[in-house]
């Protein structure tokens, strides 16, 4: 019996043993679990702060490298954030949920734990989705939306550049409203490819709630420009040219105007002298050269 017993001791001290393990593995599971939890919280309320003042991270000192996209003109910069730290701690976070979750597959963690950790997974994809939306741009939908609007007056005015007469006055009038048209386009083209190219990268990184309407929103924009820009400049092409042809032929109306006022003078002065002509044929002959 007491050899039995002996036998007993080891095994009853490697249970205890695991036991305590297992029991300091959830305390520190517990521990970390929490710590995360209150880093999330207070990262959710800076950034939710900043989302409602309409800040983002180019407005941070040391803005985060995967925000790097144009910001706002004349924003002013404040020093009770740090984006990079921010990107930082999210992604230690999520490293360290990634490899709690793995090491729970080999053993039976209690439901509790289990709990803690989904309820953390779920804070730090709330708070991946407010950081992702504080890096974007705060002031790009404005930017966007003045965009639209300048193009879409471009577009109403555009209609109107067809050639409706030959008349000089009228082909100068619509090459100066299409010159017009052209200096806008020109002027608006640097702000257009930034904002496609901003736009592009804020749905590539997933930093709108919207990124299909976000995208669309931008091709339309590209596919506008490319349009009026072509609409345009063939206008001014075709203006120009109509222009031209309409000085010329307006110096050849006036030349032909004075050929024809010197001819009637000279006929008048010779009927009034001469009385009128014998020779009708070479009359008509003298005034034809």
């Amino acid at each position: 019996m007491f050899h039995v017993r002996c036998l007993h001791f080891p095994q009853a001290a490697l249970r205890q043993k695991e036991l305590e393990k297992s029991v300091q593995w959830a305390q520190d599971n517990d521990k970390t679990l929490r710590q995360i939890q209150d880093s999330l919280a207070n990262t959710d309320r800076h950034l939710s702060a900043y989302l409602n003042d309409h800040i983002d991270a180019q407005q941070i000192p040391q803005e985060a490298q995967v925000a790097a996209t144009p910001g706002p003109i004349g924003a002013k910069p404040r020093s009770d954030g740090d984006a990079t730290k921010i990107q930082s701690e999210l992604s230690s976070h999520e490293a360290t949920l990634e490899d709690m979750v793995k090491k729970n597959q080999d053993k039976k963690p209690s439901p509790r734990v289990l709990g803690q950790i989904d309820l953390t997974q779920k804070m730090l994809t709330v708070v991946l989705t407010k950081f992702r939306l504080f890096q974007k741009p705060a002031n790009y939908d404005v930017r966007l939306s003045e965009c639209e609007r300048l193009l879409a007056g471009v577009k109403s005015q555009a209609g109107v550049l067809g050639i409706r007469s030959v008349e000089q006055d009228v082909v100068q009038s619509q090459l100066d409203q299409c010159m017009k048209l052209y200096k806008v386009l020109s002027e608006v083209k640097g702000e257009v490819e930034t904002v496609i190219k901003t736009g592009r990268q804020i749905v590539q990184r997933q930093q709108t709630e919207q990124p299909k309407n976000l995208d669309d929103r931008v091709t339309a924009l590209k596919l506008l420009y490319n349009q009026l820009g072509s609409q345009v400049t063939e206008s001014k092409l075709e203006l120009e040219k109509s222009l031209k042809l309409s000085r010329k032929l307006r110096k050849e109306l006036n030349g032909l105007t004075e050929w024809l006022a010197a001819t009637d003078a000279e006929l008048t002065r010779r009927s009034a002298v001469d009385g009128m002509p014998s020779d009708l044929e070479a009359e008509v002959a003298w005034a034809q050269v």
